[in-house]
């Protein structure tokens, strides 16, 4: 990524932040050795089936939460995704942070409905 200051750095680690979050496990965790990062096994995980409520911490998941059903679990797959489109290794496929803020309150906006 470089010695300097940049945008697309600021939202590379919003993404592994954001990440890092949602499912409560550092990019550092003993668990990612081998080539596997924090974000590979997201990727993985969705990829192969895997419910984002079968990844995320159990923090997130509370008895009223879970009886949302598909709509946090829809939440839930977008939030995770929107840190992996910014956790790209190249710059230039990680998403700009405008359209980032807009899934983002669309996220928002479709939990307080």
């Amino acid at each position: 990524m470089g010695n300097h200051v940049s945008q697309q750095g600021d939202v590379y680690s919003y993404g592994v932040l954001l990440i890092e979050l949602f499912i409560g496990k550092r990019p550092t965790d003993t668990m990612f050795k081998d080539g596997l990062t924090l974000q590979k096994f997201v990727e993985n995980q969705l990829s192969n089936g895997s419910k984002a409520t079968q990844i995320v911490d159990a923090l997130f998941l509370s008895k009223e939460s879970l009886d949302l059903g598909e709509m946090l679990e829809k939440c839930l797959q977008l939030i995770l995704k929107t840190g992996l489109s910014c956790a790209k290794v190249q710059p230039r496929e990680r998403m700009k942070i405008k359209d980032v803020v807009t899934q983002l309150e669309e996220v928002r906006e479709f939990l307080l409905l």
